[in-house]
């Protein structure tokens, strides 16, 4: 299989009003090239706003395996918010062709 396995995990199980949220995103690199992969979490409030916003690029090697972690502090009000998870080709947001490389992954 020729594709890029992603799993993402959270060191919360659900948000929480004043705490630090680290999404960790882990990356093996099943393809036979070696490109950036661009981590981005993302926090929206209930007006579907976003509010917050943190990212981590990094090459994987071929057939290795590495771990991409980014996080913020949540607000103290965390009503009707969620966090999504985005993982997308790119080392940046400016340079990135927001080509999807996983489902988004969902924290509410």
């Amino acid at each position: 299989k020729d594709e890029l396995d992603i799993e993402t995990s959270f060191n919360l199980e659900a948000l929480e009003a004043d705490k630090i949220l680290d999404a960790r995103v882990k990356v093996t690199n099943n393809t036979s090239i070696e490109e950036p992969v661009l981590a981005i979490v993302a926090l929206y409030d209930q007006n579907n706003r976003m509010v917050n916003i943190s990212y981590i690029s990094k090459v994987i090697s071929i057939g290795a395996t590495d771990n991409l972690n980014a996080g913020f502090m949540l607000p103290s009000d965390i009503t009707g918010h969620r966090v999504q998870v985005f993982v997308w080709d790119g080392d940046s947001l400016r340079t990135s062709n927001m080509t999807p490389l996983s489902k988004v992954v969902k924290l509410y």
